[in-house]
Formats: C-alpha cells, structure tokens, sequence
C-alpha cells in the first residue's frame, strides 16, 4: 500500500495547464495531453471532464506504483 507522501510525490509530477482553442475557450492539458476541460469566461465544465482526469490520475498511479 502506498503511504500519503508517495500519493503527494507521484500526484507532484501531474501538469495541468490551458491552451487557447478556438479563440473564445481554452482547453486542459494533463502531461500534455487534452482532458476534454474546456475554460470561458462564463463557466468552467467540472462535471464534464472530472470523470477522465480522475481516470488519467488513477492510470498515473498505477503506472508509477505498478498495481
């Protein structure tokens, strides 16, 4: 079982950031990758990409702890 301070140092390594796409929205990126998050000025869509980030974070575990 991995202990918090693993978690932390792994969930450390996540990147997230925008990038414009077309021109009024932005899009998350993790590690590079799109999420499907897309930013305007009127709203941010949690519920649409929550569910794949968590599936990209429970993948990045995985990887890094070797479930």
């Amino acid at each position: 079982m991995a202990t918090k301070k693993e978690i932390k140092e792994i969930l450390d390594t996540v990147k997230l950031s925008q990038t414009g796409w077309e021109s009024s929205e932005d899009i998350v990126l993790f590690n590079g990758s799109p999420i499907g998050m897309t930013i305007t000025k009127h709203s941010r869509e949690f519920d649409r990409w929550y569910p794949e980030f968590k599936e990209k974070l429970a993948e990045l575990l995985a990887e890094k702890l070797e479930v």
